[in-house]
This record gives structure tokens, sequence and C-alpha cells, in this order.
């Protein structure tokens, strides 16, 4: 065993959330171009904007989502699979180095929960679906349903990257916790958040940074943006990086303070109006420059 694995699984906490950036950018995001789903948009943009020009009947909306729907249904399906098994792993990484034999989690458990997951993702196409269905149908204005230079149409596919994104969050910590009470049960450990720090880091994992809580219990959210005053695990808000460690007191050796006084140095500075220098790779404490 290590001589701390707290301070171990610290290291490791940054490792998930560059996996979790990683997945993040796999949906997309709107300034990216390459990822499958976003090449699926643009195609399904090409295909409604020729219909409307050749003044197509409502079938070609079906035809346009169908091929939309497939693509973003196997994209996802795909990304979210990786995050639950991203997450399995990141729990019987830090378990071991706590020095527990790890319960291996039902291939169908990993399953289950991933699918479930892309029935909120296609929601969202399908929601798009329905209304450019009625604009076409009561009169297609190319500009409500594709947008213009001042603003989006109802075909957006930032609706279905932001879902996909924290979905995939939602995965790898629904999966971690699942792992850590198959394995050890609620009463072995508690959990703590770990913000990865840099100039990026939001106000809301700025404040939880370094809390801890029962690992059936909720962290305590004050700053903004955020989902809600309480929650289990990550995702907090939107494209939220934050990871959580098993923890155990016998191992803090100050830690624990140490991140939230780092943390604190970044707030202070934000608060101050002071610019926060760029900082690579994030940190969970000891913020050089600061």
């Amino acid at each position: 065993m290590p001589k701390n694995p707290l301070e171990t699984n610290l290291k490791h906490a940054l490792i998930d959330a560059q996996k979790l950036s990683k997945l993040f950018r796999a949906f997309g995001r709107t300034d990216y171009v390459g990822t499958p789903i976003l090449k699926a948009y643009r195609a399904t943009y090409r295909s409604l904007d020729q219909a409307l020009q050749a003044g197509a009947g409502h079938e070609a909306v079906l035809d346009s989502f169908e091929s939309l729907r497939a693509s973003v249904q196997a994209s996802s399906a795909e990304i979210l699979m990786r995050a639950a098994r991203q997450g399995v792993e990141s729990a019987s990484v830090q378990l071991r180095n706590y020095g527990d034999q790890v319960n291996l989690t039902p291939d169908e458990i990993i399953k289950l929960r991933a699918n479930a997951a892309v029935g909120p993702i296609l929601a969202k196409v399908d929601q798009q679906e329905s209304a450019i269905m009625a604009s076409w149908l009561t009169g297609p204005d190319r500009s409500m349903i594709l947008g213009d230079k001042s603003r989006s149409g109802q075909l957006r596919p930032a609706d279905v990257l932001v879902t996909g994104a924290v979905w995939a969050a939602a995965l790898f910590w629904s999966l971690f916790g699942y792992m850590v009470n198959d394995t050890v049960g609620p009463g072995k450990y508690e959990k703590m958040a770990v913000a990865g720090l840099d100039e990026r880091t939001t106000d809301c994992c700025l404040r939880v940074h370094g809390q801890v809580q029962p690992l059936s219990g909720k962290f305590r959210l004050k700053g903004t943006p955020r989902f809600a005053d309480r929650i289990s695990w990550p995702p907090f808000h939107w494209y939220c990086r934050t990871s959580g460690v098993l923890y155990q007191a016998g191992y803090d050796e100050n830690l624990s303070s140490l991140m939230q006084t780092s943390a604190k140095k970044i707030l202070d500075r934000r608060a101050a109006g002071l610019p926060i220098p760029e900082i690579h790779p994030a940190s969970a404490y000891l913020v050089a420059g600061l």
C-alpha cells in the first residue's frame, strides 16, 4: 500500500478530470468541428436547407432526422459506455490504493446504465424534430429553422452536446459510487470533492474543493453555476470537471486544508479583479504564482 493513499488518489483525481474533458470533447462543442455528432448536424443542416429551397414537403424533415437520430444514438452510446467503464476503473484504482480487493462490476450493470443515459440525449433530437416539423407544416421559415447570423435556429447541436456532456460525467460518477458500495459498503470511506485548480475552475467548484461528506451523503454547493444546493456526486454544473476521491481522515495530513486554502487564493484574486495566471497542469493544491 502507498505511504499515503489519499495523496495518491488526489493525483489520480486530476487524471479523472482530464478523462472527463476528453469525454466532453468526444461529444463536441460548437467551436469544435470534427466530432461525429457535429458532422451529422452539419449534414442535416445541408439536407434541410436544400429541402427548403426546393419547397419540399414535411417528409424531408422525417428523412433528415432519421439519419441524424441514428448518428446521435450510435455516437452517444459509444461515449457513454466509455464514461461508465472509466468510472468503474477509477473506483478500482482508488480502492486498490487503499489495499482493498475489488469486486468486478457486472457488464450488464454498465450497459444498462449507459443505455439508459442515451434516452435524454435523443429526447433533445426529438424535441428539435417536433419543433421543425411544426414550423414546416405552418409555413417554413428558414431563419427560424436553421438560424441566421444573429441567432441560432431550431436545429441546434448545442442542446445535444451539453446534455451528452452532463450524462457522461453523471455516468462516470454513478458507476464510481456503485463500484465502491459493491466492494466495501457505505461505512469504510467518506468522499472528498476535488476540483482541478486552474484559471478555468468555476466559482462553484472552487467553493466545494476539499469538502468531505459521508459516502452516502451530499456535497453542499454554494457557488455558481450549480444544478442544485446539494448533490451526491459531480457533475455540479454544465461541463463540470470536478472529481471525487475516497477519503479517510487518518491520511489527511492537512491535505484538505491545503486544498481549501489554494482554492481560496483563486477566489480572492477574482474578487479583487486580479487576473488568474494560466495554470497547467491543473492542481489540487500548491497553486504556483498565487
